[in-house]
This record gives structure tokens, C-alpha cells and sequence, in this order.
């Protein structure tokens, strides 16, 4: 069985976010993915503040965002 290049590109994938779920026709089901990456972005800092209790518990945090550089996936069945 060969597996194409852009399930392999999916699996490579550390991180996905869902952006869209949907059943085009009956019997169907339609995933739109975007790839997302850990950045240094301000958000996994601003955790403390919106989210004081939890930094006794967390540690190394990273933000996972979706950049411009990421790719999306669309899955069909």
C-alpha cells in the first residue's frame, strides 16, 4: 500500500488545530486542519496573568499557534 505524500505531510504534523467540520452531502464528512507550532509569543506569558492558580503547576509552557508559515489539510470521507 502506498501512502501518499500528503498523508505522510499530515502525519510530520506535531500539532493541529480543527478549523472546520462539516457533511457536504449525506454520508460524508469533510475535516478542514491547520498545522500549528510552539512560538515565544506573548501568550504562553499572559497565562499567568489570566490564569494565576495554574502557574504553581505548569511549567516550560509554550503558546501553539497556527503562523503563516503553517500548512492546512483537508480530510474527506
Amino acid at each position: 500500500m502506498e501512502v501518499s505524500h500528503e498523508l505522510t505531510s499530515l502525519n510530520s504534523v506535531k500539532y493541529l488545530f480543527l478549523r472546520e467540520i462539516s457533511e457536504p452531502r449525506d454520508n460524508s464528512l469533510r475535516l478542514v486542519v491547520d498545522e500549528a507550532v510552539e512560538t515565544t509569543s506573548g501568550s504562553a506569558r499572559d497565562l499567568d496573568r489570566r490564569l494565576p492558580n495554574l502557574k504553581k503547576n505548569l511549567t516550560n509552557v509554550s503558546a501553539i499557534e497556527t503562523t503563516e508559515s503553517c500548512r492546512s489539510f483537508e480530510l474527506t470521507w
